[in-house]
């Protein structure tokens, strides 16, 4: 598909500008190289002990740069801050080959979409669909999680 075939099929709500913004950000999604180590390496202790999500991790860790936001849980059309999704996607990008979207997206509580973590891993693999499969539909994390479409949402129209 190309950027004005999404721009015709939006009906004009999307400009080819937007679009092109759009595509360049999800072929290069944020990922800091200054990311703290306990931040990329975290996952629940085996014990149980701690923080069980990484959003419960991120709320309790302190020394938080500053405009450090998160979306607050279940609320939508509340954006998460670029530098905190950065955080979140250099978390997920550690995750790729070891576990499912499905499970990244639940032990984050909601802080990345499944569909979020299969173009993040799509871009970190060098395939610009790798994380797109045949039938994915909208609405699959991407437009309600960051008030933008995500790559598979265009791909499913």
């Amino acid at each position: 598909m190309t950027l004005q075939a999404v721009v015709d099929l939006s009906g004009d709500l999307v400009s080819f500008s937007q679009a092109s913004e759009l595509w360049r950000r999800l072929d290069r999604p944020e990922i800091p190289e200054d990311v703290p180590g306990d931040v990329v390496g975290w996952r629940p202790a085996p014990d149980g002990t701690g923080p069980r999500t990484f959003r419960d991790f991120l709320n309790t860790r302190g020394d938080l740069p500053a405009g450090f936001t998160l979306k607050p849980k279940g609320r939508k059309g509340v954006r998460t801050s670029v530098v905190a999704q950065g955080w979140i996607n250099a978390w997920a990008k550690k995750l790729y080959g070891k576990m499912s979207q499905a499970d990244v997206w639940e032990l984050s509580d909601g802080l990345i979409g499944k569909d979020q973590v299969g173009v993040l891993w799509g871009a970190i693999a060098g395939g610009p669909d790798a994380g797109v499969s045949e039938g994915d539909v909208p609405g699959g994390g991407g437009s309600s999680d960051l008030g933008v479409l995500t790559r598979p949402e265009v791909v499913g129209w």
